[in-house]
């Protein structure tokens, strides 16, 4: 968190972010109920990255509507 208060701006590297959700102690038993969190979307990141080799930014645009059509 410092380095957020230090500078709003810094981009942060997805598998850092990634590994400091990881390291959060859960809010409630799984399955006991639901909150919202962008964290499933770093991982979805990820897992594009290592499969296709592309960062995942340069396959956004190939992505249009509610199914991704990209065939990287």
């Amino acid at each position: 968190m410092a380095t957020l208060s230090a500078d709003p701006r810094h981009r942060f590297d997805s598998r850092r972010l990634l590994d400091y959700v990881a390291d959060q102690p859960l809010r409630f038993r799984p399955g006991s109920r639901y909150q919202y969190s962008n964290s499933d979307n770093i991982a979805v990141a990820l897992m594009a990255e290592a499969a296709t080799g592309a960062r995942y930014e340069r396959l956004l645009p190939a992505c249009r509507g509610p199914v991704c059509t990209a065939t990287t």
